[in-house]
C-alpha cells in the first residue's frame, strides 16, 4: 500500500508539473503565419540539413507601433531577426554558436504602417526541430520570466546544487561507513550536474568545431550520468555492488557519441541509445521497491516518469527540460538518506567520545578532556583537594566516600556555567576551569562551592588558583602548589585550635 500511495503521489506531482509547464508554453499573443520558401509551416517544425546552411522563416505583419516578438525555446544555436530587411536583433552568427534551446528571448519591434516583413534566420549545423512558433505579444514579460525560470534558471540552480553536494560528498566520504561508495557517489553527482548544465542557457558563443564537440559531450552525458548514478545509488542506498562486467560496457556505450568520428552518426546513435536510460532508471525503481526502501519510491517514480517523458514522449510533447526536475528530485532524496546515515554515525561517535571523557562515578570529565580543550580557552584554573577524605573513608567506608564525591560533584556542576569545565583529576582531587573568569571572581565561585559542600556534607576542601593561558601542566603545577599552601595553613589552624582547647 505504501508503494502504491507513493507512486500515485509522484504521478500527481508530475502531472502538476506538466500542467504548469503547459501553461507557460502557451503563447499569450498572436502567432503569425510563418512560411519557408513561400510555403506555410506548422510547428513543431523539423528542418533537415545535409550540410550546414541557413534556415529562414518569414511572416508578413500588418500594423503600426511597438510590439514584441517572443522567441520561445526554438532549439537553435544562433538567431538573427530582420524587420523589413534590416537586422534588429542577433544572438550568435554563422561562425558562433551556443546552446539556446531552453531560453526564451524577447525582441522589440517598431512596426511601420502597412505591411512589414519579419524574418528569423539561423545558420544550422545539423537537423533541428523548432518546437514552438515565435509569436507577437504586447506584454510578454511574465511568460518570458516563467519560461526562463523553469527551463533555464531552475536547471542552473540544480547544476550548482549537484556540483556542491558532489564535492562535499567526496570531501566527507572518508568519514562514512562506505568511503569508496560515497566518493563515487560524489563523482556521479558532479557528472549529473554537468548533464543538467546542458539544460541551462549560457550566453557563451563558440566556433563551429568547439560547439560541435560540446554537443558530443552533451549527447554522452545523459548516459554517463545515469550509468554512474545507477552504480552509486545501488551501492550507497541498496548496499549492492554492480559487477564490472555490467558497469564497463555501460560506460563504453555512454562515451560512443564522443568517439564516433561522424557527427551525424554520433547524434543518431545518441537518440537510439535512449532506451538504456529508461532501463537503468526502471531497474533502480524496481530494486528500491523490492528492497522496501519506501522513502525513495516517490522521488524515483518521479524520475522514471520524467525519463520516460524526455526520451520517448518528448517527440509528441516537446518539453525536454522536464528531466532536470526528476534528476534533482532523486538527488535530494539520496542526499537526505546519506545525511541521515552520516548524522547517526556522527552522533554515535560523539556519544562514544563523550562517554570516554566522563568519570563514571561523579559525571565530571576525566583527564582525557585536557586534550580536547580549545586553544583559545582562557580563564582561571582551580585545583581542589578534599580535606580529611582518607580519614572519612577509613571511618565510614568507601561506599560513603563515593557518595561524598558524587554529592561534591553535584554541588559544583550546579554552580558552573555552560562553558566552564569540571574535571576529576584523581581520587579526591578535582580541577575546575572557569572560562573568561578573573582570579578574584574565581575565589568567589569556589568559596560559594566550599560553603555549600560544608553545609551539605560537613567536610571542606583546600584549593589553589592560577591563571590559565593554554598550558595545562604549568597551570596545574602552580595551582597545586598554592593548594598545598592552603592545606598546610588549614592544618596549622586546626592544631592551634586543639592546643587552645587543651
Amino acid at each position: 500500500m505504501n508503494v502504491v500511495f507513493s507512486a500515485i503521489r509522484a504521478a500527481v506531482f508530475f502531472a502538476v508539473l506538466l500542467l504548469g509547464i503547459t501553461y507557460i508554453t502557451i503563447p499569450n499573443g498572436a502567432v503569425p503565419s510563418w512560411k519557408v520558401d513561400g510555403e506555410e509551416i506548422n510547428f513543431p517544425y523539423t528542418f533537415n540539413v545535409d550540410k550546414p546552411r541557413w534556415m529562414e522563416i518569414n511572416a508578413m505583419l500588418k500594423g503600426n507601433g511597438k510590439m514584441f516578438l517572443v522567441l520561445p525555446r526554438m532549439g537553435l544555436s544562433n538567431i538573427e531577426v530582420f524587420l523589413n530587411g534590416k537586422m534588429i536583433w542577433q544572438a550568435g552568427d554563422e561562425n558562433h554558436h551556443s546552446r539556446m534551446w531552453t531560453q526564451t528571448f524577447v525582441v522589440p519591434l517598431n512596426l511601420a504602417g502597412g505591411n512589414n516583413t519579419l524574418s528569423v534566420k539561423s545558420f544550422v549545423l545539423y537537423d533541428v526541430k523548432v518546437n514552438w512558433p515565435p509569436y507577437l505579444s504586447k506584454s510578454p514579460w511574465t511568460k518570458m520570466f516563467l519560461s526562463n525560470l523553469f527551463f533555464s534558471e531552475f536547471p542552473t540552480m540544480f547544476f550548482g546544487m549537484a556540483i556542491v553536494l558532489g564535492i562535499l560528498m567526496m570531501r566527507i566520504s572518508h568519514q562514512t561507513l562506505d568511503p569508496a561508495g560515497n566518493f563515487l557517489f560524489g563523482i556521479s553527482l558532479i557528472i549529473a550536474g554537468l548533464f543538467i548544465l546542458d539544460y541551462s542557457y549560457i550566453g557563451l558563443f563558440l566556433n563551429r568545431r568547439l560547439y560541435l564537440f560540446t554537443r558530443r559531450i552533451g549527447y554522452s552525458l545523459p548516459y554517463l550520468s545515469v550509468t554512474s548514478y545507477f552504480y552509486s545509488v545501488r551501492r550507497v542506498v541498496l548496499k549492492k555492488f554492480t559487477p564490472q562486467k555490467v558497469v564497463i560496457p555501460m560506460i563504453v556505450v555512454s562515451i560512443l557519441p564522443i568517439v564516433v568520428y561522424n557527427f551525424k552518426v554520433a547524434r543518431i546513435l545518441a537518440f537510439f541509445l535512449s532506451p538504456i536510460i529508461i532501463v537503468l532508471v526502471a531497474e533502480m525503481l524496481i530494486e528500491i521497491i523490492s528492497e522496501r526502501k519506501y522513502e525513495f519510491v516517490t522521488p524515483f517514480t518521479f524520475l522514471f516518469l520524467s525519463t520516460l517523458y524526455s526520451t520517448i514522449l518528448v517527440w509528441k510533447f516537446p518539453n525536454p527540460g522536464v528531466l532536470t526536475f526528476g534528476v534533482a528530485c532523486s538527488i535530494v532524496a539520496v542526499i537526505k538518506h546519506l545525511y541521515s546515515e552520516y548524522r547517526n554515525l556522527t552522533v554515535t561517535a560523539i556519544l562514544a567520545q563523550k562517554k570516554s571523557l566522563l568519570d563514571p562515578l561523579t559525571g565530571a570529565f576525566n583527564r582525557r578532556v585536557f586534550n580536547e580543550i580549545p586553544p583559545s580557552f582562557r580563564g582561571t584554573l582551580v585545583f581542589i583537594d578534599l580535606d580529611g577524605f582518607k580519614a572519612f573513608n577509613d571511618t565510614y567506608g568507601h561506599e560513603e566516600g563515593d557518595e561524598v564525591l558524587r554529592r561534591f560533584a553535584d554541588i559544583v556542576m550546579k554552580r558552573l556555567r555552560k562553558d566552564d569545565i569540571f574535571i576529576r583529576y584523581g581520587g579526591d582531587e578535582f580541577v575546575i576551569l572557569l572560562n573568561e573568569c578573573s582570579p578574584e571572581k574565581a575565589i568567589e565561585v569556589v568559596e560559594d562551592i566550599k560553603n555549600a559542600f560544608k553545609n551539605a556534607v560537613g567536610l571542606t576542601f583546600s584549593y589553589g588558583i592560577s591563571e590559565f593561558n593554554g598550558n595545562v601542566l604549568e597551570s596545574i603545577k602552580i595551582a597545586d602548589r598554592r593548594m598545598y599552601d592552603m592545606k598546610r595553613r588549614n592544618m596549622g589552624r586546626a592544631r592551634s585550635e586543639v592546643t587552645r582547647r587543651d
